[in-house]
């Protein structure tokens, strides 16, 4: 199939669903009309859509200005628990009221950060 085939099936598609769309508003009843139910995707009833990509949490912004990563926190908490015992990250969690790096909340990251630097030794710059 070429991508202007490809282009005119998915514009039919969408006028479908429009027009679908506009009859089901004008009847106030669920059911799809023939035309429209032909053209629905071949995934077909019953079976799940495909999962959404994840996308990666991101806290508050960093002193650079560039949202913090779940990814960030977790090696520093990891690199923390390594270098000083588990105990020491554990605590570290505990001060925000967080059992295991999943528990924090993204506005919580950059304080984290910020901890985990003063626990660890390091200028908070």
């Amino acid at each position: 199939m070429s991508l202007e085939e490809a282009l005119n099936r998915h514009a039919t598609a969408i006028e479908n669903l429009a027009d679908a769309l506009e009859k089901i508003s004008a009847r106030g009843t669920m059911s799809l009309p023939a035309e429209v139910a032909a053209t629905q995707s071949p995934r077909g009833p019953g079976r799940p859509p495909k999962a959404a990509a994840a996308v990666p949490a991101q806290g508050a912004n960093g002193e650079d200005g560039k949202p913090i990563a779940y990814d960030t926190v977790r090696e520093a908490v990891l690199s923390l628990a390594e270098k000083k015992g588990h105990q020491v990250a554990v605590g570290l969690l505990a001060e925000f009221g967080a059992k295991n790096g999943k528990d924090l909340k993204p506005a919580q990251y950059a304080k984290a950060l910020a901890r985990v630097n003063e626990l660890m030794g390091e200028s908070v710059a």
